[in-house]
C-alpha cells in the first residue's frame, strides 16, 4: 500500500502482516509509525493498494488503540495512567501497565 506525502510517498509499497496480539508500532521520527496508524485507524484511505482486515468474529470492533504524538494525550494523567486506559479487559495478558511501560524501556 502506498500513501502520499509532500514531494515523495509517506509511505511506499508497504506490505505487512500483523498478528492477532498486542503490537506496538515503534521506530525512528518519520519512519512513517503516525501515517502507518491513520490508515490502520480509517483516518486515512491508501492512494494505491488495499487494507484488509481479517477478524474471527466479522461484528467484533477491530481492537485498536492510537495515542497521536500531539494534542492526543491527556495532560492530567501519567504515561502509565494512559496505557492503563487502553489495555483490553485490564491487560488479558495478566500484564499491568508497569511490566508493558517496562519491557519497552
Amino acid at each position: 500500500m502506498t500513501l502520499a506525502g509532500r514531494g515523495h510517498p509517506r509511505l511506499d509499497s508497504v506490505s505487512l502482516e500483523i498478528s492477532s496480539g498486542v503490537t506496538a508500532v515503534m521506530g525512528a521520527s518519520g519512519a512513517g509509525k503516525s501515517s502507518l496508524l491513520s490508515l490502520l485507524s480509517e483516518f486515512e484511505q491508501p492512494d494505491a493498494g488495499i487494507i484488509q482486515f481479517e477478524q474471527p468474529d466479522a461484528s467484533a470492533a477491530l481492537p485498536l488503540f492510537w495515542s497521536p504524538q500531539d494534542h492526543g494525550l491527556w495532560p492530567h494523567l501519567t504515561v502509565e495512567q494512559h496505557v492503563d486506559y487502553v489495555l483490553p479487559e485490564r491487560a488479558a495478558s495478566g500484564r499491568s501497565a508497569t511490566q508493558w511501560l517496562e519491557s519497552f524501556g
